[in-house]
């Protein structure tokens, strides 16, 4: 086991797709260097991977600034993706090894989910974790069949809901048929279209920052009791996290 496979201090570098380890993202070649813009100067990129076995388990990518209070510099995290707890451990020790030089440092962004579980972490009364937000994230379905394939589903849930989707870009609404089993989706169209709801709900829902049955009762969804409830047993309960920033 080894961290650190490289590092680099250049927007420009690229990170073969194949080598990102399991997370919640999949990159074009050219993103780096868009998110990234090398007319900063005064700001020093740093990229640091975490290997096991030789297979990349994590990866936290950080910017670097001189600062002007006693501190001597500021370390801005803008990702950290881990998918062991050993590459989590080692990359949250690296970057708390800044410590003496760093007094803060700043998860940018959507670097961590809303409630990080960071805040389980904190060993002393005298470190703390600071949060602040200032813009509520969206996400826009295009592509209901596709988007309800491509998602995670309960591993342990065998049913099929009905659903009828209304756009505001479309003059009909769409029918569909979500059957799930084994984690999987399969996706037809038509049905009855026992569950209706308009496609922000239904992104809202998908994504995973509202309960059907909350959906249900500010009117956002409609639909038969146990429908609505085996809409919300389908899905896995984990937090909603957008890690890129636009």
């Amino acid at each position: 086991m080894c961290s650190s496979p490289w590092v680099s201090g250049s927007a420009a570098a690229q990170w073969p797709r194949k080598r990102w380890p399991r997370c919640p993202f999949d990159r074009p070649d050219w993103w780096l260097a868009l998110e990234w813009d090398t007319a900063e100067p005064a700001e020093r990129h740093f990229l640091y991977g975490w290997r096991e076995d030789g297979e990349l388990t994590g990866v936290v990518r950080y910017a670097q600034q001189r600062s002007t209070d006693p501190a001597w510099m500021i370390i801005s995290v803008h990702e950290l993706v881990a998918s062991t707890k050993e590459a989590l451990h080692g990359l949250l020790g690296f970057l708390g090894g800044n410590e003496a030089q760093a007094r803060d440092i700043v998860f940018k962004h959507s670097t961590l989910q809303p409630r990080s579980e960071l805040l389980y972490l904190v060993p002393d009364a005298d470190h703390h974790i600071d949060t602040s937000g200032f813009i509520c994230w969206m996400q826009r379905i295009v592509d209901i069949p596709n988007a309800l394939r491509a998602r995670g589903w309960n591993p342990n849930i065998s049913a099929t809901v009905a659903l009828e989707v209304s756009d505001p870009i479309s003059e009909d609404a769409q029918r569909i048929v979500l059957e799930v089993s084994g984690g999987k989706a399969e996706v037809t169209t038509g049905g009855p279209g026992g569950v209706r709801c308009d496609v922000g709900a239904l992104g809202a829902w998908y994504s995973g920052t509202l309960r059907a049955w909350n959906a249900a009762r500010l009117n956002l969804m409609r639909g038969a009791d146990e429908d609505i409830a085996l809409m919300d047993s389908l899905c896995v309960n984990n937090d909603p996290w957008m890690p890129d920033y636009f």
